[in-house]
C-alpha cells in the first residue's frame, strides 16, 4: 500500500524575518520537496523553509500563532 503524501503535490515555502512567506517551488513530490528544505537551511540563511501538500493550509502551523 503506498502513502497518501507521497502521491500528493508538494511545495517548499520560506518564511523571511518580518514573518512575509513565499512559496520557493511547487509541483514536487513530498521527498523532493524535504529534500529541497534539507538543501536550503543547510545554506545557513536566517530564513525558515519547510514543505506542505499542496492544497493544505499555506502556512506553516508551527509559525501561525507568531504571526
Amino acid at each position: 500500500m503506498s502513502n497518501a503524501n507521497e502521491q500528493s503535490v508538494w511545495a517548499v515555502y520560506r518564511q523571511d524575518g518580518p514573518g512575509n512567506q513565499f512559496v520557493v517551488q511547487s509541483g514536487l513530490s513530498q521527498t523532493a520537496a524535504e529534500e529541497l528544505v534539507r538543501e536550503l537551511e543547510a545554506r545557513g540563511h536566517k530564513q525558515h523553509y519547510w514543505a506542505t501538500a499542496e492544497g493544505a493550509s499555506d502556512r506553516n502551523p508551527q509559525l501561525t500563532d507568531q504571526l
